[in-house]
């Protein structure tokens, strides 16, 4: 218990024994694949072997289980919370020059000035390096966007004419040690009576769909569809696929607990540089990072700071 509480443990080495004692025999390795994919790598975006121990242990379990599906689409919220703003879409930021006189931002469609800037790019684009800043962004804060996991989650999203799969419950599980495995699946039709799964996969397996192509993950997704509800179930209408992974404005999901400070490095993203630049998005959140309420937190914070 007392390497638990070391922020740089990390957790591979713990859960295993632990699996292996609760369900001990090589007969159960298909079970204890599909655990570690359910409660642990599809939960936080990344293999077991990226996650570190402490977080998890204290602080992820206290996290309630529940989840709520926003029929319609994330645009339906941000539509609303976008009332009355200029947004310009389609305006990729460049670089950024802040000093005592304020803040510039070079676009592909011009420079914008103001006095304060808060920025809310994913911790895999600053990583990118595809927004440069003048002067450089602290060491600290450079740290802490190496530091804190960036995750990998995709998706394939499969609608058909009609179901022929139970309409209860909202989600299956796919139990396999095969290499390229969805685990995960989501119940369309249980959620917003629509005939359609939406396959899930996270860390490695993630990062190997986001590189196929859309003919080869149809393939691998359907195979996998009709091992689960048998050879003659009928093809999907259409299919639908995330690469958030090679999204130059995603560069990954979101954030995950690696064996390091997550603590440390949140709060060094988070703070301010200067006065000038504040930060926000799911990463900067110590309570909810992963989370898109915690990323919508985020914003009230720094918008408060600003």
């Amino acid at each position: 218990m007392k390497a638990l509480l070391d922020p740089h443990v990390p957790l591979e080495p713990i859960v295993q024994p632990l699996l292996q004692q609760r369900f001990p025999g090589a007969s159960h390795e298909r079970l204890l694949a599909f655990l570690r994919a359910y409660y642990l790598e599809n939960e936080y975006a990344a293999d077991l072997d990226e996650l570190g121990a402490y977080e998890i242990v204290t602080v992820v379990a206290k996290k309630t289980k529940e989840r709520d599906y926003l029929v319609g689409g994330y645009d339906r919220l941000l539509a609303s919370l976008a009332q009355g703003l200029d947004v310009r879409l389609g305006t990729v930021a460049l670089r950024v020059r802040h000093g005592a006189s304020g803040v510039t931002v070079e676009t592909s469609r011009g420079t914008f000035a103001a006095s304060k800037l808060v920025v809310t790019l994913p911790v895999g684009v600053l990583r990118s390096g595809a927004l440069e800043f003048e002067p450089a962004l602290p060491e600290e804060k450079q740290a802490a966007i190496a530091q804190i996991g960036v995750g990998d989650f995709e998706k394939v999203v499969m609608l058909f004419d009609e179901a022929f799969w139970p309409a209860t419950p909202h989600g299956f599980g796919f139990a396999s040690t095969a290499s390229g495995t969805l685990p995960l699946w989501l119940n369309v039709q249980a959620v917003a009576d629509t005939p359609a799964l939406v396959a899930m996969s996270s860390g490695h397996v993630a990062r190997e769909l986001s590189a196929m192509s859309d003919h080869a993950v149809a393939e691998r997704a359907v195979a996998q569809m009709r091992a689960m509800f048998g050879a003659a179930s009928k093809g999907p209408r259409a299919i639908l696929r995330t690469r958030w992974h090679d999204d130059p404005f995603a560069r990954g999901a979101y954030s995950y607990p690696g064996p390091h400070d997550l603590d440390a490095a949140i709060s060094a993203l988070a703070s301010p540089v200067d006065g000038r630049l504040l930060f926000a998005g799911e990463a900067t959140d110590r309570a909810w990072y992963s989370f898109a309420h915690g990323a919508y937190l985020s914003g009230v914070r720094a918008a408060n700071e600003a």
